[in-house]
């Protein structure tokens, strides 16, 4: 029986592919599996037991979105991840993955060679020896961004966007949280089934090297300047008090918190041997460790989060249990093209050019209070990076305009007399129609319109009375280009 191997030279097993300058001393072999170890497999345990553990590159961020997606939803890992590959069926050397990029998913295809250095993987290895899933979804993700060096660096939800597709949020956790504030919105999180991570600082750019200052191990047993997972959560009671803990997990693979709830603590002797069992505290170095919330706010700076989205919801398997929060996902596109839709950044916002940047509407009609998370995402080239780092964003204002350009226009045409006119009677019915839909003319407002464009008697046209009001909306816009407020209470509304 002959067997086809199968290469791809798009991205070939060379230095380009690596483009790592502080690895340049560093000389590679390409490996496959069956080179590395006897009887490689491409999983062992499951998608769900992803205990992956960082290499030479600095891919803490990648490593802790994949061990929290696992954690969170096998059907999404799944997707990410089909399992239905190994190296005895059908084997050519090639194994593909999913992505997702701009509302679709894209495939990725790489073959199974893998730089090693003396025999051994250089990045990302599972700590079951012969399992090598992670070292290939890692080349496959390097290859989607061009090459290793491209992923040596990054933000946990900047993958988790990769991987599900979902809107992504960065809660800054020294801002006004306490135990039971913080706790009641990671409940909610969990019941919408988020993918959650931790970081301490913001320079994400995590090596192992020794004599690196990217990260540095704290007194507490973790680690600056790097990322964790935040696995699941669970309830105890402890000295007569229902507390919530968090397990994390460092992607190191070694390395945990040495703290209040860690491993080797007496805390877990004050709870009973029910609650204990529950949680399957095992006193190894593994890199999973339990940690209460007090301390998981004190000890970590951000928590990085993907909202999955309703379709991605309703389609895992995991989803079913009864509880689960809903909410809706609305996309808009549009673009900056310099001269038509390019308005310029924020503190440009006294020039008449800033109001030309693409504006979306959105309407809550939420009958209490609720939450939106506005995600903006910029297409880019990630084979043909810019040499320029052009920052975006948006501003959000509260509009009181009219929702609806025609709705003063139909409720006109609804209350019209036979001459085509409109009386008293009809224009308090307009009046009242129009305040049910948000847009509110007080008499004083109506008195200064009739004056400034009726005739002698007080009598106006249709046309005029609409023509009256776009004019009174354009001032109002031009009163909120001069001042830049969210919104102005003007005597019209």
């Amino acid at each position: 029986m002959v067997r086809l191997v199968l290469l791809y030279q798009e991205f070939p097993a060379n230095d380009s592919s690596l483009l790592l300058p502080r690895t340049s001393a560093v000389s590679f072999t390409w490996k496959r599996p069956q080179e590395i170890v006897p009887d490689p497999h491409f999983m062992v345990q499951g998608p769900e037991n992803a205990n992956l553990k960082q290499g030479l590159l600095g891919n803490c961020w990648f490593i802790a979105a994949v061990t929290s997606l696992a954690a969170t939803s096998k059907f999404l890992l799944e997707t990410v991840v089909p399992s239905d590959q190994n190296f005895v069926d059908d084997y050519a050397g090639i194994f593909r993955f999913n992505f997702w990029q701009y509302g679709s998913w894209r495939e990725v295809v790489v073959d199974d060679r893998l730089p090693t250095v003396n025999g051994s993987l250089t990045f990302t290895t599972s700590t079951t020896k012969n399992e090598f899933w992670g070292a290939l979804l890692e080349k496959a993700y390097a290859k989607l961004y061009g090459n290793y060096g491209a992923i040596d660096g990054g933000r946990i939800n900047d993958a988790m966007l990769d991987f599900t597709g979902g809107i992504t949020e960065i809660i800054d956790l020294k801002e006004s949280f306490n135990e039971e504030k913080l706790s009641n919105i990671l409940e909610v999180f969990w019941s919408m089934e988020t993918i959650m991570g931790v970081t301490i600082f913001l320079n994400l750019l995590c090596s192992q090297d020794p004599d690196s200052q990217t990260e540095r191990r704290l007194d507490t047993g973790l680690y600056t300047n790097h990322a964790y997972s935040l696995i699941r959560h669970r309830k105890v009671t402890h000295e007569g008090k229902t507390k919530m803990l968090l397990l994390l997990r460092n992607p190191f693979g070694h390395g945990e918190w040495n703290g209040a709830w860690s491993d080797s603590d007496t805390a877990w002797q004050e709870i009973t041997p029910e609650e204990r069992d529950e949680h399957a505290v095992q006193r190894k170095d593994d890199g999973e460790f339990w940690m209460s919330v007090e301390d998981f706010i004190k000890n970590f700076d951000e928590l990085e989060l993907c909202h999955l989205s309703p379709d991605l919801l309703m389609a895992n398997r995991e989803s079913g249990l009864i509880g689960r929060k809903k909410w809706t996902k609305i996309s808009f596109f549009g673009s900056w093209i310099k001269g038509t839709t390019a308005g310029g950044p924020l503190y440009n916002y006294q020039s008449n050019q800033f109001w030309i940047n693409p504006q979306f509407s959105l309407t809550l009609d939420h009958t209490g209070p609720c939450s939106v998370v506005v995600s903006l995402l910029e297409i880019i080239d990630k084979l043909r990076p810019s040499a320029e780092d052009v920052h975006i964003g948006f501003v959000i204002f509260r509009d009181l305009m009219l929702p609806q350009s025609n709705l003063i226009d139909s409720l006109f045409q609804k209350h019209r007399g036979p001459d085509g006119k409109v009386d008293a009677r009809g224009l308090h019915k307009i009046l009242q129609e129009a305040k049910r839909e948000n847009f509110t003319i007080d008499s004083m407002a109506l008195h200064r319109v009739v004056r400034r464009y009726g005739d002698r008697n007080g009598d106006m046209e249709e046309d005029d009375f609409m023509q009256a009001f776009f004019r009174i909306f354009d001032l109002y816009r031009q009163c909120l280009q001069l001042t830049f407020l969210p919104f102005i209470l003007l005597s019209f509304l």
